[in-house]
């Protein structure tokens, strides 16, 4: 317990005088004498005692009551915050406006109530307290100090924002307004989601009070579209394809028949329906058919309410006519696999000699197939290399008689093992790897029987497994007759033999068709854009620009647009959007001749969609868990917050009830004197 004004406790020597008083204030009796007193003296005796201790009540009560209103002006306090609340005037009120935060609770709409909240707080501190607001947008304006007045107006014009926060990240911007050597405090206000709210990090600010205030949510239930994926990354126009679309269910009850809906450039192109367990998701394929070649917006929906937020998912990608195929050949070639792509409606195939290769017709090219070049130079190697890095694709086919230095000085660039040597041993393949994109879904259903390619010779390699190494075609001592290696952004493909019937009679298999065909569909990848609002990861940039070329982000609903930051990097140029897109949907990414060089498609952070919550005791236990200094929760009605608040700041002030017990002891002593 503290004083506020310690120097009253001085006026405590005034009880010396009821003392004084009592002391000096004794009746002399006078002796009368009666023929019989024998009863006169019991009665004498009884009146004493009952005097004495009368007499003694009285001074009890006055010295009672004095000390009691001297205390009372010394203005007692028992501190109930910890010792920085009680000497900072340093506030932040942090205002959790995330989607979660538009439920409702008890009395309305959470947001609101946790507006209402945040202004009770502030009245506790309208004379004198640096206020500061702080939202999930973490916005420069609310740097500054408010007045009581301003920081009403910052507060009722706080909306809900796609932003995600999570309580650390609350932390270090509030401990990040003010002096890092003053003692601050913050009002946390959230519904305590699970996802946002649980606290990670041990090393907060000894000198910064925390105190939460729960606003409690009574919707628990939520059905949203959580991802959307394809299983190839390539896309052919007027061709077949499947959508994977993740449901999940966040909420305690069975979904049943729910419906799910594909948008395809404003088109209804696939309905599909399913059942989702609680707490569980349900992965549901949509089957359509893609359109022409140009720019695909496509809209995955559901319908669900209250939470609506995330009934929507975005993507968009490009549709190119056909895939181009630049075949770069050795003398005398195999045509094999120039005649596999010439077949095929959706590659365009050149071909040119390995001496006429010219390098800037790489930059419209998906997939390179080196076919039988039997020499490298550095500069076609450096090229070669600066194709793959940017995500081209290559396939190499060996030589009958290939420059071994040039052609392993090729493969350890591209991350591939270099050959040893020429092997004449007969093998046949006896591994296939399924799980590889080139052979995934070829077979229904595979059997141990199925006849699969040999070799008659082929080039043995030197065994170096990467982690970004793929045996597709195992051969039976171990060896490899089809590889794929990642480099950077693209794929590599390698062959140990040529396609000649002298060394194996892959090219005349059928495993050859759909091996060559999704190496080509695999070179495709259509940029497929599902960017997440708020993320601050680099958006790449599939078009070639000039350095100094401005672009532009437009929506394409309401003709908004915006500048984002440019970036150039080694591994590509991209842009940089931050928190200038607050709405999901579908955006343009144009030249400054207004030309559409990508679609960009973004969603709202899914962080938000699960609505479980921590309950007041388990944060509080996991604060504790972590050792976090000076955090307490705050509970209770909006109405009585700025009370709770006021008691925290200034302590419980126990002058009230100090005065009201010095007027108990003057009635009592009141009753004493003139009744007793």
């Amino acid at each position: 317990m503290s004083f506020a004004y310690p120097e009253f406790l001085f006026a405590l020597a005034a009880i010396s005088v009821p003392i004084i008083i009592h002391l000096f204030n004794f009746r002399r009796f006078k002796k009368v004498y009666f023929s019989d007193i024998r009863f006169l003296k019991d009665v004498e005796i009884e009146t004493k005692s009952r005097n004495k201790l009368k007499n003694l009540l009285i001074l009890l009560s006055r010295i009672l009551a004095i000390i009691f209103l001297v205390m009372a002006f010394a203005r007692p306090v028992i501190p109930t915050g910890s010792k920085a609340t009680a000497t900072s005037n340093s506030v932040v009120v942090y205002i959790d406006n995330s989607f979660s935060m538009s439920a409702e609770g008890e009395t309305g709409n959470l947001l609101e109530e946790a507006k209402a909240k945040a202004i009770e707080v502030g009245s506790a501190y309208a004379n004198g307290a640096e206020l500061h607001l702080l939202t999930n947008d973490f916005s420069a304006a609310h740097f500054r100090d408010l007045s009581f007045e301003e920081f009403k107006n910052e507060v009722a014009s706080v909306q809900s924002s796609p932003q995600v926060r999570n309580f650390d990240d609350v932390v270090l911007r509030a401990s990040s307004i003010f002096d890092a050597m003053a003692p601050s405090i913050l009002y946390f206000i959230s519904d305590l989601q699970t996802k946002t709210a649980t606290p990670k990090e041990s090393s907060i600010d000894s000198l910064l009070s925390i105190y939460i205030v729960p606003v409690q949510s009574e919707v628990q239930s939520n059905i949203y579209v959580d991802s959307c994926w394809f299983d190839s990354p390539s896309r052919l126009s007027l061709q077949p394809d499947n959508l994977n679309v993740r449901i999940r269910n966040a909420g305690e009850k069975n979904i049943e028949n729910l419906s799910v809906k594909l948008t395809l450039n404003g088109v209804q192109r696939s309905v599909g329906t399913t059942n989702v367990s609680a707490k569980s998701f349900e992965d549901v394929v949509l089957n359509f058919t893609n359109a022409a070649n140009g720019l695909q917006l496509a809209e995955v929906s559901i319908q669900d309410y209250p939470i609506t937020y995330d009934d929507h998912y975005y993507l968009s990608f490009n549709l190119a006519n056909a895939i181009s195929i630049l075949s770069v050949n050795g003398q005398s070639a195999s045509n094999a696999a120039a005649n596999l792509y010439d077949s095929e409606p959706n590659f365009t195939v050149t071909q040119v000699s390995d001496g006429a290769l010219d390098y800037s017709a790489l930059s419209t090219t998906d997939l390179v197939v080196l076919n039988e070049v039997s020499n490298f130079s550095s500069g076609m190697i450096q090229e070669l290399m600066k194709f793959v890095s940017a995500g081209g694709s290559l396939l190499f086919i060996p030589s009958e008689k290939p420059d071994l230095n040039s052609t392993n000085e090729l493969l350890l660039a591209i991350g591939a093992e270099k050959f040893a040597g020429l092997d004449s041993s007969k093998l046949k393949v006896e591994g296939l790897n399924l799980k590889s994109k080139v052979f995934k879904n070829v077979f229904t259903e595979w059997e141990d029987r199925i006849d699969l390619p040999s070799v008659s010779k082929h080039f043995s390699a030197e065994t170096r497994t990467t982690s970004s190494s793929e045996r597709l075609l195992t051969l039976e001592n171990g060896g490899s007759l089809l590889s794929s290696y990642r480099k950077e952004k693209g794929n590599c493909y390698v062959l140990s033999a040529p396609l000649r019937d002298s060394w194996t009679n892959f090219h005349r298999h059928a495993l050859f068709v759909p091996a060559f065909y999704n190496i080509a569909l695999n070179s495709v990848t259509n940029g497929i854009s599902s960017e997440i609002i708020g993320s601050d990861e680099l958006i790449p940039i599939s078009s070639r620009l000039e350095n100094s070329e401005t672009l532009e982000i437009s929506n394409t609903e309401n003709n908004g647009s915006f500048i984002p930051e440019r970036v150039a990097r080694a591994e590509g140029n991209g842009i940089f959007v931050y928190d200038q897109i607050r709405t999901d949907g579908h955006y343009l990414l144009q030249s400054e001749k207004g030309d559409t060089l990508q679609p960009l498609s973004f969603n709202f952070n899914r962080a938000e969609s699960d609505m479980s919550f921590l309950a007041t005791e388990e944060f509080a236990q996991i604060a504790r868990d972590l050792g976090i200094p000076n955090l307490k929760i705050v509970e209770g009605s909006t109405e009585s917050l700025a009370n709770t608040v006021q008691e925290l700041h200034d302590g419980k002030q126990l002058w009230r009830l100090l005065i009201l017990l010095a007027l108990i002891c003057l009635l009592f002593e009141t009753v004493l004197i003139r009744i007793l």
